[in-house]
């Protein structure tokens, strides 16, 4: 037995008089408050490590390898005096960009053995 507005509106609509299903009654409910189904868009998955401070590209890791090899371990001195690494890393401190210059050396180090 439906409810009264809920009969009314089976018959303007022309839904069937039997037992709607579970998922013909959530029809149901979207009619009786004039709501819509919404359409979802699909999810998009955002690529791994899209922060540029993550990624190293071919170019910064010949420049780290290049200043490693010219100063030594001073990643001070790699920083200060590299471009393209003091670009990469010019919203960190100091110290923190060159924790991640021996991070990332010792990464490419460990890779070439």
């Amino acid at each position: 037995e439906y409810h009264r507005t809920d009969q009314r509106r089976i018959q303007k609509f022309n839904l069937p008089s039997e037992p709607l299903l579970e998922n013909e009654g959530a029809k149901l409910k979207r009619l009786r408050t004039g709501r819509q189904r919404e359409e979802r868009p699909e999810p998009t998955v955002a690529p791994a490590n899209t922060n540029p401070l993550l990624v190293w590209s071919s170019e910064e890791d010949a420049e780290l390898s290049r200043m490693a090899e010219k100063y030594g371990k001073s990643w001070k001195a790699c920083l200060d005096n590299s471009a393209i690494l003091r670009e990469k890393f010019h919203t960190l401190r100091d110290k923190s960009g060159r924790d991640r210059l021996r991070r990332r050396w010792h990464k490419i180090a460990t890779q070439d053995e």
